[in-house]
């Protein structure tokens, strides 16, 4: 984090963090008000209050399970330190199958080799829209 707030102009750092909640607070605690967390930016900013906090990582979003089993968490994160952009949406993309179950499952047998994943990966994309 120290190279986000090193740096001179707008900083934006993004992806695949495996940082938990609370580890997130602590380090965001720790600078300031020099970095923020895009989605606890809008879930404090936004007046229609849309569902910011949306897991970002499944496991097992598989042919085995339809529901997650209750293992979910938000990984993916992103991070700004500017201060002339303002966060307005946040949109989690990846979340569609890209291959069909029976299709899935029609391989699986003809190859020995199960297709688990249905969907791009276990994390989803997360798209944010800047003012």
């Amino acid at each position: 984090f120290q190279t986000l707030i090193d740096f001179e102009g707008p900083a934006l750092l993004a992806g695949d963090l495996n940082i938990r909640d609370l580890e997130a607070s602590k380090v965001l605690k720790s600078v300031g008000n020099s970095i923020t967390d895009a989605a606890e930016y809008l879930d404090n900013h936004n007046s229609s209050k849309s569902n910011t906090k949306r897991f970002t990582w499944f496991i097992p979003n598989s042919i085995e399970s339809s529901e997650n089993n209750g293992i979910k968490a938000r990984f993916d994160r992103i991070y700004y330190t500017s201060t002339s952009l303002r966060p307005i949406q946040l949109d989690i993309i990846g979340e569609e199958e890209i291959i069909d179950r029976a299709l899935a499952e029609a391989i699986g047998e003809a190859t020995g080799d199960p297709v688990t994943y249905l969907t791009p990966s276990d994390h989803r994309g997360v798209v944010l829209t800047f003012l």
